[in-house]
């Protein structure tokens, strides 16, 4: 309680105020106060993933930390569990998809498959991850 006073005081005045705090309230499922875990990177194709703006694969490349490689460790702040399937066979590999992405802090996705949390399957997450509000889909050109 004592750090959150602070940074409000700190902040108190400032222009930014909704946007540290929208910012804040954006780190999960839950809002403020949601938990985060933290995953190893493992079972990337050529040894690296990349990180995308939206929870699917042929959506553009995230702007910060694009590229995570096998061994990384990532902290996941929440998850969806209806994205775009991901499959990767093969290899000692289970062969199924995976529907599930995990959000970053800096609000870009990584697809689940490619980490070592639990839980690929079913409608919970792991323990200590909320899901996430819906992502608001990537723009549609205008034609």
């Amino acid at each position: 309680m004592v750090a959150w006073i602070g940074f409000a005081g700190a902040i108190g005045a400032s222009p930014l105020v909704p946007f540290a705090l929208s910012a804040i309230a954006h780190r999960g499922g839950d809002g403020i106060g949601s938990h985060s875990r933290v995953a190893t990177i493992i079972r990337v194709p050529a040894g690296e993933t990349y990180a995308y703006r939206y929870p699917s694969m042929s959506s553009p490349h995230a702007k910060k930390r694009a590229v995570y490689r096998e061994g990384d460790t990532v902290e996941v702040v929440c998850q969806i569990r209806d994205g775009e399937p991901v499959t990767l066979p093969g290899d000692g590999r289970p062969n199924y998809a995976v529907r599930v992405w995990d959000q970053l802090p800096n609000g870009s996705w990584i697809p689940d498959i490619f980490t070592s949390l639990e839980g690929k399957r079913g409608d919970k997450p792991p323990a200590g991850l909320g899901l996430c509000a819906e992502p608001t889909g990537e723009p549609v050109p205008a034609p």
